[in-house]
């Protein structure tokens, strides 16, 4: 990982991770924190870093001292993650020789004062072969995959274990169960694509993308609609849904203050449905 350091027309490089190069006296503590952190803090998925990752990455004490120190904790970090093509098991039995050419796989834009990551770059080449071989339900190009990454995973996974316990109000098949499972299991160290396909599955043999012909009448609760819908506005990346759904979300919170919970459930599934829209690339209607 290749950290540099930018403020107005000022650039720097600032330094590697694991810390072979910096621009400044690297300690030995710093040396050997940031080569921890790169192999057990930093997590990977199918397309490069996941980008909360790279803020635990540096807010790890040596590695944040030595940003301070060095008057690194203002403006912006960019945080590139480089990938090189590894030698294919013909190449060696050939003996043919593959020049180490190092690429960027994506280039996260990081907050330096809080070690947010603000935005993620993601290169096309590097990321169009593993987007087609997910063979995602919704059609997502490099520029939308920042929202995917902010997919609430665990926030979806609580609102259908939540309507699986109710079978009075929701439909199911012989493949929800399973499906529910495999979901619930390790939910916290799932991929975000991975946990996105899993969500689409088991929400398809449930029915649970509410409309007005099948949003449940009361006393079906809302409040895991609710909190799902919440997750979605917080996702990092989700500004192109805030401010069209706005309304959505001011309408789903008064509706369940009022009790009437069925208006509450149609307007978060609008909410849901805009970050669908976006994640698509299709046109979020004004309001949800």
């Amino acid at each position: 990982m290749e950290v540099e350091w930018r403020d107005g027309d000022e650039r720097q490089p600032v330094m590697w991770i694991p810390a072979t190069r910096a621009s400044f006296l690297v300690s030995d503590v710093t040396f050997y924190q940031s080569v921890i952190s790169f192999i057990y803090r930093v997590r990977r998925d199918e397309f490069c870093v996941v980008p909360s990752s790279v803020t635990t990455l540096l807010e790890q004490p040596g590695i944040r001292a030595a940003l301070i120190q060095n008057d690194f904790d203002r403006g912006t970090l960019s945080v590139s993650y480089l990938g090189y093509a590894v030698p294919s098991t013909a190449d060696f039995q050939a003996l043919r020789h593959v020049p180490f050419r190092p690429f960027v796989a994506c280039r996260l834009s990081v907050d330096a004062a809080t070690a947010e990551v603000t935005d993620v770059e993601y290169t096309a080449d590097a990321v169009t072969g593993p987007l087609q071989a997910l063979q995602l339900p919704v059609a997502v190009t490099p520029e939308r995959l920042p929202l995917l990454q902010g997919f609430p995973c665990q926030a979806e996974a609580d609102r259908i274990a939540a309507w699986f316990d109710r079978t009075n109000l929701v439909p199911r098949d012989e493949r929800t169960l399973p499906l529910v499972q495999q979901l619930l299991s390790g939910t916290a160290t799932k991929t975000s694509a991975g946990c996105f396909k899993e969500v689409d599955a088991v929400t398809r043999t449930m029915n649970l993308e509410w409309d007005e012909a099948t949003a449940p009448a009361p006393p079906a609760p809302c409040d895991q609609d609710l909190a799902l819908a919440r997750a979605y506005h917080a996702t990092p990346f989700a500004s192109a849904i805030r401010a069209p759904t706005a309304s959505a979300m001011e309408r789903a919170a008064a509706a369940a203050h009022a009790g009437d919970t069925r208006a509450c459930l149609l307007a978060t599934a609008a909410i849901r449905r805009a970050y669908f829209d976006a994640l698509a690339g299709r046109p979020i209607q004004a309001g949800g």
